[in-house]
């Protein structure tokens, strides 16, 4: 059985203590032991229909209809009909397991096949996939794809940024990837345009309106404002970037959140000991639309193990969208004020454990509902992989949830 210590983290206890607990539970004047409260909040794993560690989740509007698209083994949608959306496989599927996603204004893409990455892409009423031409013998090895968008995943541009490896490999992971990016208006084959050679894996995109921003994981972000990309920040892990409103944050591994511009970076918080950002990150809203919250994937580490999930920094106030100066909490879910969920136990129970590879709100056009999804990395150790997949945050039998979806 598991126990949590103050910090939400598990201990194991022994069988001794634990018959002393089960009769100390039996006693009249302990009625009210947190057991009781542990086995009512109990969430049983259900078995994910979307297994293994899925991609990032994409908006892209195919064969007339906007969707959000996730992929693993195979190529999923997420689509409205007649009301209400509904997950749907029968769309075109590009060949291999996918590995990355992204979209652009006209087309999705796909990196599949881990051992031998093959880049493809689909347009709006295309019906089969088109691979893409990668010529580029210095750094062949594709690795990532990002297009810009708002935050609410819709694209904003007709640019893929692409980040391959080098074919033959240093000793200094911050000079053995490149990154690229092509326009992909017209329909025409694709002609990738460096912008960095010799840097760090590119680790996300972003676009604030005017200007065109690509991150790294150990060489800072880059601004393509002029004739080559200049560099607005130092040489931070950058593991994810996020447009919020028309302000582009930059979430550093060490636990900074840099907000960028055409100019610099300001560091809007430290988080301190304990917290690192993952990179994933998205914005939550109420069911008025309203925005209220940016969700960021963390490792919490304490003298007792690692935990994973997610913190809220609530953004109808502070510095994001404001250019006035403020400290940023992150917020554990489920603690007032309270945010996604009202229940920070079992938060604790379910997602908390779980590294948290994506995390994406459905826009209200495409479900009412405005499901928050995350892409689970589990151990791979559970029966029927119930520890991993894509999961959602939904009112199932128990109550509100994180669990598989």
């Amino acid at each position: 059985m598991r126990f949590f210590n103050t910090n939400g983290h598990f201990r194991s206890f022994g069988l001794g203590c634990l018959g002393a607990l089960l009769l100390a539970a039996l006693l009249p004047a302990c009625t009210q032991d947190p057991i009781f409260a542990m086995i009512a909040r109990e969430v049983k794993p259900r078995e994910p229909q979307i297994k293994g560690v899925p991609t990032k989740m994409v908006v892209f509007e195919y064969g007339s209809q906007k969707a959000v698209f996730v992929g693993a083994s195979s190529l999923h949608r997420y689509i409205q009909v007649n009301g209400q959306a509904v997950w749907d496989s029968a769309i075109p599927q590009p060949p291999g397991k996918i590995i990355d996603l992204a979209a652009t204004e006209n087309y999705l893409y796909a990196l599949t096949n881990a051992d031998s990455p093959a880049l493809y892409r689909l347009g709006k009423q295309a019906p089969i996939w088109e691979q893409v031409s990668f010529p580029h013998a210095d750094f062949p090895r594709l690795q990532a794809i990002y297009g810009a968008v708002d935050d609410k995943g819709m694209p904003l541009s007709d640019y893929i940024f692409v980040g391959s490896l080098a074919n033959s490999l240093g000793k200094d992971d911050r000079t053995d990837y490149a990154v690229y990016r092509a326009k992909d208006s017209g329909g025409a084959a694709l002609s990738f345009t460096a912008l960095k050679e010799g840097t760090s894996l590119l680790s996300g995109a972003a676009y604030d309106g005017n200007n065109y921003y690509f991150s790294t994981k150990g060489d800072g972000v880059y601004w393509l404002g002029g004739s080559s990309p200049v560099m607005v920040t130092g040489k931070e892990n950058v593991r994810g970037m996020i447009r919020v409103d028309s302000s582009i944050l930059a979430l550093c591994y060490g636990g900074d959140i840099l907000k960028i511009d055409g100019t610099g970076s300001t560091v809007l918080n430290s988080t301190g000991t304990g917290h690192y950002l993952r990179g994933p990150a998205a914005v939550y809203r109420t069911a008025n639309g309203q925005r209220t919250r940016l969700l960021t994937a963390v490792i919490a580490r304490d003298s007792y193990s690692n935990t994973y999930g997610y913190r809220e920094i609530d953004i109808t106030t502070g510095p994001i969208l404001s250019s006035v100066p403020g400290e940023i909490i992150l917020l554990e879910p489920g603690t007032p004020p309270y945010g996604t969920m009202d229940d920070v136990n079992r938060y604790r129970d379910t997602i908390e454990p779980k590294p948290v590879n994506a995390i994406f709100q459905v826009p209200s056009d495409i479900d009412p509902e405005m499901t928050l999804f995350a892409s689970i990395q589990g151990t791979g150790t559970m029966k029927n992989d119930t520890d991993g997949g894509l999961w959602s945050y939904r009112a199932r039998e128990g109550g509100w949830q994180w669990n598989a979806e």
